[in-house]
């Protein structure tokens, strides 16, 4: 199902990717943070980044835990 509105950066989205994709490339429903502004010639477009429900391996300085009161009110999203 499409957005029917813009959101803001920093929100987080389930989004589905079994649409458009075929394995071996990520192809199921996965929380992502959006980190585009709305853009005034860009209408319709959304840049997100995928965020894993997985604990990695190894923990590095890139990685980010979301705190789990930022998505826990999503009953969609696994925890």
């Amino acid at each position: 199902m499409a957005l029917t509105f813009h959101p803001k950066p920093g929100t987080i989205l389930m989004c589905d990717f079994r649409a458009g994709f075929k394995a071996p490339e990520m192809v199921k429903v996965r929380p992502v943070v959006v980190v585009s502004p709305k853009r005034k010639h860009c209408s319709g477009l959304c840049t997100v980044v995928a965020i894993s429900t997985v604990t990695p391996t190894t923990i590095e300085n890139w990685h980010y835990q979301v705190p789990k009161s930022e998505y826990a009110a999503n009953p969609t999203i696994p925890s």
